[in-house]
């Protein structure tokens, strides 16, 4: 369920537009290999020379397999 405060569709494709005119439509991009992940991300992956803030699932950056 998407919340009520989360902008439109509309106003995120204006943004995403302005900030391609700004970075250049020529940025490279490093996809992840993973449709899944990489349909979802502008350019189908992550811009070479971009800022990127990731987490992990857990603070051991592993999954408990022994649950």
């Amino acid at each position: 369920m998407m919340s009520s405060t989360a902008p439109p569709i509309e106003t995120l494709a204006r943004l995403r537009s302005a900030i391609g005119a700004v970075r250049g439509s020529a940025s490279a991009v490093l996809p992840f290999g993973i449709e899944a992940v990489d349909t979802r991300l502008t350019g189908g992956g992550l811009v070479l020379g971009g800022l990127h803030e990731t987490s992990s699932a857990t603070p051991t950056l592993t999954a408990k397999l022994d649950e």
